[in-house]
C-alpha cells in the first residue's frame, strides 16, 4: 500500500484514482478506502452488485466478455448503480491484460450506461472500436508498451492520435461490421 500511496501523492491535479479489485475481500477493500481515499472503485472478478454498492463509494464494474453470451442490458440492470461498464476481453474472475481483444459483433448495442471498452486495443486497432461502439472510453495499456510493463511513448502518441481521428459509431450498420471481419 506503500507504493499505491506514493504514487497517489505524486499525481499531478484532475488525474482520477481508481483503485482496481479482482475478488477482494471486504476489509481488503476498506483499507483501500480508508488509506488511499481513491475517486472510484473498480471491480474486475465475480463481484456481485451488492458487494459493490456496500462501500457507498462511486465504483464501475469490468463484464468478462471472454464469457459465452454476455446479455449487457441485464448487466447494466443488475449494477445499475454503477458509474459505468467496463468491457473487457477476460472470462469472469481472470485478470485482464491478456493484450486480447473480444468478439466485438457480439454486441450490437451499448447498454444505457457509461460503457468502457478494453481488451487488446492498440493504435493499430482503437479507431475501429470507437467507430463500432462509441464508448464513453477505452482502456489500454500493453497496447502501448514496448516490454511488458515498459510504456512506450510513440505508441502512446501514436494511440491518442488513432483516438482523435476516430469516427464514433460510424461502423455500426452491417456492412462495415463486416468489413471488420
Amino acid at each position: 500500500m506503500a507504493t499505491a500511496r506514493r504514487i497517489s501523492e505524486e499525481l499531478p491535479p484532475f488525474v482520477a484514482r481508481v483503485a482496481l479489485f479482482l475478488e477482494p475481500a471486504a476489509a481488503d477493500v476498506q483499507a483501500v478506502l480508508d488509506e488511499l481515499r481513491p475517486d472510484a472503485l473498480q471491480f474486475h472478478g465475480r463481484e456481485t452488485a451488492e458487494f459493490c454498492r456496500r462501500f457507498a463509494w462511486p465504483y464501475m464494474k469490468a463484464v468478462p466478455m471472454g464469457e459465452e453470451a454476455i446479455d449487457l442490458a441485464a448487466w447494466a440492470d443488475h449494477y445499475h448503480d454503477a458509474q459505468g461498464l467496463l468491457l473487457d476481453a477476460n472470462r469472469a474472475g481472470a485478470a485482464g491484460g491478456s493484450g486480447k481483444t473480444f468478439d466485438w459483433n457480439s454486441q450490437a448495442q451499448l447498454p444505457n450506461m457509461p460503457t468502457i471498452v478494453a481488451g487488446g486495443l492498440n493504435p493499430g486497432n482503437v479507431a475501429a472500436a470507437i467507430e463500432h461502439f462509441a464508448p464513453y472510453a477505452v482502456d489500454v495499456s500493453s497496447g502501448v508498451e514496448s516490454a511488458p510493463g515498459i510504456k512506450d511513448a510513440q505508441q502512446i502518441r501514436d494511440f491518442m492520435s488513432a483516438v482523435d481521428q476516430a469516427r464514433p459509431g460510424s461502423r455500426r450498420n452491417g456492412a462495415d461490421r463486416a468489413a471488420e471481419g
